[in-house]
């Protein structure tokens, strides 16, 4: 996940880049975490953020107006607000932001409150443009079970069918930011609950649309393997 934290207090930013980096990797999520000091750089970036945890008192700048900007930008980032000021709460509320924190953001609800979120991003939905009919669809992220390069094109494979998209996996990778998806070779990206079967090289996705091979490649066995078992020991 693409996670970002946005304080012009260094001590502040640092206390919740371990606290969060931490969080991540006791649950073997992949994690890209992003720091930034000025709202404007961190509207600038570009990057689709799936969270962010923002100040409201930057120098010279509102925590609150720079959350508005990241959801025009992405409607579905997660916004935390973090403040030593309680009198921003009407504003945080008015954003919809997910969780209002003072600093020191307390641990355990910190975790608690990541943990919802990333709940929150398993239930959402991808929108794309299907390639044969030009037909817009939208399908619930979970039910995607398989997306792999077919030729030019990116086939997805999902409970209520397949369906063909002009867009490379690259952005699909982007895209389908639930916590369950991992992709095991370049070419594929696999959604776990879809997993009928591992092997160190190999694992097999059954869906209502069949069963797919697909390989792990050699430098991604490791990191699939702690994935995968503690995803099946969360069940």
């Amino acid at each position: 996940m693409n996670v970002a934290v946005c304080d012009d207090n260094k001590s502040s930013l640092e206390d919740l880049k371990q606290k969060i980096s931490f969080y991540f990797g006791s649950r073997h999520i992949p994690l890209e975490l992003y720091e930034f000091t000025s709202g404007k750089d961190i509207v600038k970036s570009g990057v689709p953020f799936d969270i962010a945890f923002l100040d409201v008192e930057l120098s010279g700048e509102n925590g609150i107006d720079v959350g508005r900007e990241l959801k025009k930008k992405n409607s579905r980032v997660i916004i935390f607000i973090v403040t030593a000021y309680e009198r921003y709460l009407d504003d945080a509320f008015d954003l919809n932001a997910f969780r209002f924190f003072r600093k020191p953001a307390d641990t355990r609800r910190l975790f608690d409150a990541l943990d919802g979120a990333a709940q929150k991003l398993d239930e959402s939905s991808v929108t794309f443009v299907q390639a044969k009919t030009g037909e817009v669809l939208r399908i619930p992220e979970r039910e995607i079970a398989l997306v792999e390069i077919s030729g030019r094109k990116t086939k997805i494979i999902a409970a209520g069918g397949i369906y063909l998209s002009g867009d490379k996996i690259s952005l699909w990778k982007e895209r389908l930011r639930a916590s369950y998806f991992i992709s095991p070779h370049s070419s594929y990206i696999v959604n776990l609950n879809y997993i009928d079967s591992y092997r160190r090289a190999q694992v097999i996705v059954k869906c209502p649309q069949g069963e797919f091979s697909v390989p792990v490649s050699a430098n991604r066995q490791s990191e699939f393997r702690k994935r995968y078992f503690l995803f099946q020991s969360t069940q």
